[in-house]
């Protein structure tokens, strides 16, 4: 199993709309109801990751000195987040979408926050294997994967997932939302032993795809079946993919 990292609790501010169940994918596209409550477990999941990066971002500060620094730097980066999506959904003053315009601006903004924190982990050795695998699998990947996708080296994981004897790479990339919570994406590459370039696929985030930002990917191994990877994005229900065919290529299925 393999965490992705991310602020204190007491940091963050309290989400109002109660989120759906877990078995249940939220109506994104429902009533007004439906889409702030969407928005609301989308946020907390945003929230949830960007936790786990700041607790993470906290642990691997060379002293105190920087703690503090960073501690300073993201108490005050909540405000401005909050005022700035206000001034956002100010926009819609008075109308019943002006909630749905607050959510989903403080969702991008925690998500972009949220990679910020992860770009300073990434100078901080991830050992060696999860940092020479990452380096194969972007080596020969497409431009597509590559072009504004931030790599974690947690998220890198190995398995043998056409069952062929061999054990073969996976990880994934996040491709941040723009301010408008549009274009986020999951990007993954799964290289099978003895291939010379990765499969690549997305999952959206938003619409039809994951609620959030993942904040775990794992390995799970159906009886009788294929490796699948695991991606949890900790509100709605995980992503699942694995190799079939020949040629390989990676199907994805929602839980």
């Amino acid at each position: 199993m393999t965490a992705l990292a991310g602020i204190g609790a007491a940091l963050l501010p309290a989400i109002a709309p109660l989120a759906p169940a877990r078995s249940q994918v939220p109506d994104c596209a429902g009533t007004q109801i439906a889409m702030n409550q969407c928005a609301g477990a989308t946020l907390r999941a945003a929230d949830r990751d960007l936790n786990r990066r700041y607790q993470a971002a906290m642990q691997s500060a060379p002293d105190e000195e920087a703690r503090a620094k960073l501690l300073a730097a993201q108490r005050a980066w909540i405000p401005y987040r909050d005022a700035r999506c206000a001034w956002e959904a100010d926009a819609a003053r008075g109308g019943s979408i002006a909630p749905l315009l607050q959510l989903s601006c403080l969702e991008a903004m925690t998500g972009i926050r949220a990679l910020e924190l992860s770009h300073d982990m990434e100078r901080v050795d991830p050992g060696l294997w999860a940092g020479g695998a990452l380096a194969r699998l972007r080596e020969n990947a497409p431009e597509a994967a590559l072009s504004g996708v931030y790599w974690l080296p947690e998220g890198t994981v190995s398995a043998d997932f056409d069952r062929d004897g061999r054990y073969d790479l996976a990880s994934i990339g996040l491709k941040p939302p723009d301010v408008t919570g549009n274009d986020g994406a999951v990007h993954v590459l799964v290289l099978l032993a003895g291939a010379a370039s990765p499969l690549h696929a997305t999952v959206g985030i938003g619409g039809s795809g994951l609620c959030a930002a993942p904040i775990e990917t794992r390995v799970e191994y159906p009886e009788g079946d294929r490796p699948r990877l695991t991606i949890d994005d900790g509100a709605c229900d995980a992503f699942r993919l694995h190799v079939t065919g020949k040629p390989a290529r990676l199907h994805l299925e929602r839980n």
